[in-house]
């Protein structure tokens, strides 16, 4: 599934969150979606790796909802 074409119709905010530490899907490919989505922003998490949430929990969390609070 490669669903990158569709990636320029999304309308709502978005936040793009990648691990600086993933080698399956290292922050470049972050970049490449919010680049694809009109208006996203990315954020890129230190010290993490495929399971962010797992690893900095508080810190995605705070990211999350700021995000949602600012819309």
């Amino acid at each position: 599934m490669d669903p990158r074409d569709r990636l320029p119709a999304i309308e709502a905010p978005t936040l793009v969150v990648s691990a600086a530490e993933d080698p399956a899907t290292p922050p470049e490919y972050g970049e490449l979606i919010r680049g694809a989505i009109p208006g996203a922003h990315l954020e890129v998490i230190p010290w993490a790796a495929h399971s962010a949430n797992v690893e900095q929990p508080e810190r995605i969390a705070r990211l999350i909802l700021t995000h949602l609070e600012e819309r």
